[in-house]
């Protein structure tokens, strides 16, 4: 792995495993680079769609079968995605200390059309936050305040922003 990124290991969790950070890790900090492979649309797609995230409108990476597969989903999450043509960056939301799990808000890169085209994306949330809302689904079931706040720290990925108001 890249030296820019801090240690990381896999480690069970309360509802299975997740990848936990091994050092600190200021806040705007590079935490997780995503590595499987892209994928075009999804016509032609044959493997399991929960093994995809969505980084861009019509583009996806698979799972890596590495480490960063074990990134969770919370409502308040402490790392947020810059996604390219090449896949996803995980930048640290706010000061990270050794021993937290790293997470992710999935809904954040999530359109109402990949929830309509794949329903089993949206699920109940497990995350167990003080703001969790029960549901990980697209965009727009983001409390407006929570979006606003996403929109407000400038995380929020373009082809998402039409969803925003």
């Amino acid at each position: 792995m890249n030296n820019i990124f801090p240690k990381t290991s896999v480690r069970r969790n309360s509802h299975g495993q997740g990848l936990f950070l091994d050092e600190f890790v200021r806040k705007g900090q590079p935490v997780l680079r995503q590595r499987g492979q892209l994928v075009h649309g999804l016509d032609d797609f044959t493997g399991d769609i929960d093994d995809l995230t969505q980084i861009g409108k019509n583009l996806w990476i698979s799972s890596s079968y590495e480490e960063d597969d074990f990134l969770n989903h919370s409502c308040d999450p402490n790392v947020y995605q810059v996604m390219d043509e090449t896949g996803a960056t995980d930048y640290a939301l706010r000061d990270i200390a050794p021993g937290e799990e790293i997470t992710f808000d999935y809904s954040l890169a999530m359109t109402p059309e990949s929830i309509v085209m794949f329903p089993k994306l949206r699920f109940f949330c497990k995350c167990k936050s003080k703001i969790c809302r029960g549901i990980v689904g697209d965009v727009t079931e983001i409390p407006k305040e929570r979006r606003e706040y996403y929109q407000s720290l400038g995380i929020v990925p373009d082809y998402i922003q039409k969803y925003i108001k």
